[in-house]
């Protein structure tokens, strides 16, 4: 064992993530599994229910809009809202964007369900969600195990995302 300043633990592989920590890093995993999966299905079902070409556009474009407002409402206010409000209003938001096979075939209603920000059109998140993340994920470690936070947020997220896709593959 190596020594080091008196009163450190030892080096430790997976850093010591708090409550905190380790909901973070696992909603960040389930997000990024939600986003690859809705990324690949999504397109999918649009075309699946013979929608033309301009409306699966505007839906898309209504997804990107809403991303872009979503990011908006988390810069210029999310220290007011709060980061445990917006992580929960993001999984609720997340949730409603689930709904879209069940809600309607009607192109104007898709489109307003994915202004949420929440629908995904790329596999990778592209909404305000991360920030917060990475403003509450120092805090769950010690000083020392901040970098190993990062990178354990990472490396589980990582995966996520395209492991969707044969899921999603695998029911069309």
């Amino acid at each position: 064992m190596q020594r080091g300043i008196v009163g450190t633990q030892p080096n430790r592989l997976l850093p010591s993530l708090d409550r905190n920590g380790r909901l973070v890093v696992a909603a960040r995993a389930l997000r990024s599994f939600g986003f690859g999966l809705n990324s690949v299905a999504l397109g999918l079902y649009l075309a699946g229910i013979g929608l033309p070409g301009t409306d699966i556009g505007l839906i898309l474009s209504a997804a990107f809009v809403g991303a872009l407002a979503l990011t908006v409402v988390i810069a210029g206010w999310g220290d007011r809202i709060g980061r445990r409000r917006l992580l929960m209003a993001g999984s609720a938001l997340m949730a409603t964007a689930a709904l879209i096979p069940l809600v309607s075939r009607e192109p104007l209603l898709l489109a307003a369900i994915a202004l949420s920000g929440m629908v995904a059109v790329n596999a990778n998140e592209s909404t305000g969600l991360q920030t917060v993340d990475q403003a509450l994920l120092p805090q769950s470690v010690p000083n020392r195990q901040r970098t190993a936070a990062f990178a354990l947020y990472k490396l589980l997220a990582a995966p996520s995302a395209p492991s969707a896709a044969p899921a999603a593959a695998s029911r069309s």
